[in-house]
């Protein structure tokens, strides 16, 4: 996907803007019937620096071997870490000519496979043997190959990609660093202790202690829903307590189904069990009378289960708003991404930058809160007879419509 300069990406939104209000008309609404919402409330948005450093090589001269643990195949994730990859670039720990694909066309298996199969310099190499799908490879045998390539020197340093990867990771800390993110909430899933710095020898993990709050806030603002509701199985990949405090500050019900969370390992039988609790909790508040729901994170395993979760939300008229994922693209309303990848890319490779140097990693900044954007399913909200603000729609990254599958760019 062509990058642009910020500027000329407003003005290419701008401008689609002005072409989806002629297909899409002046008539519906903005939030509940008669509704004018006027703005979006972005505020409190910013960015934390870090201290600045020089690549440099193990103590011997050789390269540091980065070992990488994700859960599964996922675009979302494979956007943040294009975006870390580039920052390792950038600072000068790693070289590349240009990555011959973009996130959407590739995971992040694939893209570790390839740094893999480059020469990088001098500083970092990426193995694909150090590289692993918790739900493909199993929890038991991720946690054995990890713990031979750390006592045999293999790895020197692991990434978590995701709170389970975390957790399984941050068994080696007392040997390797560990550097974990995204993560729903790295305090109350216990990866860290704190939101600044960990408080946990040898872990580090971004986080952003509001940014739920304010993406419920956004969502509040686009359509003003009075009973909201999800489905999950963990608190703190969910965020589930900060949708809650949000939905409290607004008066809003917030109406829980919590499931079952796959075993470590688990079979055919666990998933296709997963995903029958899943879509009946959907129905459940669908019957309930819920008139919004909120897809957290995790949730939705394959396509069937995506054709039916739709189904299930469409047939009801209810808005479909998304905590993280490229699930807009597929028909859900909204998402307002907490992160900017390549801002948070060249965060996360400076804190690991500075680990690799020398500094202690819970004595490294964690807390950045990222510029957010807002990526809008205009055909849903024609759907639903809603009329974004003018307003809103400039802000948007991303706008899709029938017409011209996608407006903006990433």
């Amino acid at each position: 996907m062509r990058r642009m300069r910020a500027a000329s990406r407003r003005l290419l939104v701008l401008v689609a803007c002005l072409i989806i209000l002629q297909i899409a008309g002046c008539a519906g609404r903005s939030g509940t019937p008669g509704g004018n919402l006027d703005w979006i409330e972005l505020s409190g948005q910013g960015t934390s620096g870090g201290t600045k450093v020089s690549p440099v090589t193990k103590a011997d001269g050789s390269r540091f071997k980065i070992a990488v643990v994700d859960i599964d195949p996922d675009g979302y994730t494979s956007k943040l870490y294009t975006g870390l990859f580039e920052g390792m670039k950038s600072e000068g720990w790693i070289e590349y000519d240009e990555m011959p694909f973009t996130y959407e066309e590739i995971d992040l298996k694939g893209i570790v496979d390839w740094l893999a199969a480059q020469d990088l310099g001098p500083y970092i190499e990426f193995s694909s043997d150090c590289f692993y799908y918790l739900a493909y490879d199993g929890e038991d045998a991720v946690r054995e190959s990890l713990k031979a390539k750390v006592e045999s020197g293999e790895v020197d340093l692991i990434i978590a990609a995701g709170t389970w990867p975390a957790r399984v990771a941050i068994e080696f800390s007392d040997k390797v660093p560990v550097v974990a993110y995204p993560l729903g909430d790295a305090v109350t899933s216990g990866i860290v202790k704190a939101y600044d710095y960990s408080g946990i020898p040898n872990v580090w993990a971004q986080t952003d202690p509001t940014k739920y709050q304010r993406q419920m806030r956004v969502f509040h603002e686009v359509y003003n829903f009075t009973d909201t509701g999800t489905v999950f199985y963990d608190e703190a990949i969910s965020g589930y307590k900060d949708y809650k405090a949000s939905c409290d500050e607004l008066g809003i019900n917030f109406r829980t189904v919590r499931v079952d969370p796959l075993p470590s390992n688990p079979t055919d039988a666990d998933l296709e069990a997963f995903n029958n609790n899943f879509l009946d909790a959907c129905r459940q508040l669908v019957r309930e009378g819920i008139d919004s729901f909120l897809l957290t994170s995790d949730m939705i395993k394959n396509d069937d289960v995506f054709a039916e979760f739709m189904r299930i939300f469409d047939g009801a008229g209810i808005p479909v708003f998304v905590q993280t994922g490229d699930w807009v693209a597929r028909g859900c309303l909204l998402t307002v991404s907490t992160y900017d990848a390549k801002e948070l890319g060249l965060f996360v490779a400076n804190a690991i930058g500075q680990i690799l140097n020398g500094a202690k990693p819970e004595e490294v900044l964690q807390e950045y809160v990222s510029t957010p954007y807002l990526i809008l399913n205009m055909d849903s909200a024609k759907k639903l007879g809603i009329m974004p603000p003018f307003e809103m729609l400039i802000s948007c990254e991303k706008i899709y419509t029938s017409e011209n599958s996608s407006e903006g760019a990433a």
